[in-house]
């Protein structure tokens, strides 16, 4: 291995494919900037270019920057080495994300032509995945998702398990579903939540989907600087379409909480889609009197509507 000034034009960046995943890093261009190249990238020559074997995130910001040239250890590999190279000295320096394992994947299956059992013995161990092939093959096919689900991925902010509940959708499905996502800024349990509502909806034959989309896009517009209501209001209208039973059984049930209310400052409650079977109560008490004003006004209530209310439950 030798160390030499690489021209950054004759690196092949393009045709370098390494797991690092996505390639922006704020911290390392800082550190470019403020100390230049402390660890060199490290390169192997193939068809009259240098392709990377590891370093892809310090050249994308070179490259950005204006930077002519990089410093870099050169080795003498072929494509195959490299790409197992760059795996364990990626693997023993930091934890790989979720999207960065279906990489490995990729290039130990289509770029080291490996075969499944000596992926299975050799390198899933250290990636923490199932020792499954279905389930291995099923990730590869999330690199057929647009990149934005691979950011979400590798963010940890979607599973893989919804991922393939995004590759069940057609492409308009999946466009609306995106941008809900990255407008209400939804996070992993959120984006679960929804995806799971909308699978079940769609099992349903008398579901118009087109005007679920149209109602899904106008509750992500009216709640663009609200995300929690925008949330909240999407599930429960998921909720609703996907059982309209329960959906008027809770409104049956609000409109007795109306007309049961013992005091302004009490406030019922009853389970989210009716889960547990209880009536909650919530209220604060500025001191010991106000405190059994208003325990005393819960007597108030009349035990038929009480009565017509745990009914629904």
């Amino acid at each position: 291995m030798n160390t030499q000034q690489v021209p950054l034009p004759d690196i092949d960046y393009r045709g370098s494919f390494t797991i690092s995943f996505p390639e922006e890093n704020k911290f390392l261009a800082y550190s470019l900037k403020k100390e230049g190249v402390i660890v060199p990238p490290v390169l192997y020559k193939s068809s009259g270019r240098y392709r990377i074997v590891t370093g892809k995130r310090r050249i994308f910001w070179l490259k950005k920057v204006g930077i002519k040239t990089v410093p870099a250890h050169i080795i003498n590999v072929d494509r195959k080495r490299a790409f197992v190279l760059g795996f364990w000295d990626n693997f023993s320096s930091r934890p790989l994300n979720s999207q960065e394992k279906i990489n490995v994947l990729y290039g130990l299956r289509y770029i080291c032509r490996f075969p499944w059992k000596k992926i299975l013995e050799e390198f899933v161990p250290f990636l923490g995945l199932p020792s499954n092939i279905y389930f291995l093959k099923r990730l590869l096919n999330i690199n057929f998702l647009p990149s934005q689900v691979k950011v979400l991925l590798s963010t940890e902010r979607i599973s893989y398990e919804n991922c393939f509940k995004l590759m069940s959708l057609s492409c308009e499905e999946l466009k609306v579903f995106l941008q809900i996502i990255g407008d209400l800024n939804l996070g992993r349990n959120k984006i679960s939540d929804i995806l799971s509502f909308y699978i079940l909806l769609k099992k349903r034959r008398d579901i118009n989907i087109p005007r679920i989309l149209k109602e899904m896009l106008r509750i992500k517009k009216d709640n663009e600087h609200d995300f929690k209501s925008g949330f909240l209001q999407l599930r429960q209208f998921l909720f609703d379409k996907t059982h309209p039973h329960l959906a008027k059984d809770r409104k049956k049930a609000k409109n007795l909480i109306m007309k049961i209310k013992p005091h302004p400052d009490i406030k019922l409650f009853f389970p989210m889609d009716f889960e547990d079977k209880y009536l909650q109560i919530e209220f604060c008490a500025k001191d010991v009197k106000d405190f059994f004003s208003k325990v005393n006004s819960l007597t108030n209530i009349s035990p038929q509507e009480l009565r017509r209310f745990f009914q629904l439950l």
